[in-house]
């Protein structure tokens, strides 16, 4: 069975890894949103998922942090998840 996900929980999920990556990989916010071009106010309100990333947001975040982009697909999303049912 493949567990879906409405946009709001995208954009926690979202919010939730972007958080990981960057407290994960010792990165300060404010560095993050300037190799970005992401005004820090924004990336805030996207970390917090009160709107959407881009997928140039995430690629720039992904390129910052030298995360690979696939790392920012939920897991529920990925080929290897649908073809075993979304476990």
């Amino acid at each position: 069975m493949v567990v879906c996900m409405n946009n709001q929980d995208v954009d926690v999920w979202l919010g939730k890894k972007v958080d990981q990556i960057i407290e994960d990989g010792g990165f300060k916010v404010k560095a993050i949103a300037e190799k970005t071009g992401i005004p820090i106010s924004t990336l805030a309100s996207k970390r917090k998922a009160y709107s959407h990333f881009t997928f140039s947001e995430i690629y720039k975040i992904a390129r910052a942090t030298n995360t690979p982009p696939s790392e920012f697909i939920p897991p529920q999303f990925k080929s290897e998840a649908l073809a075993e049912g979304g476990e």
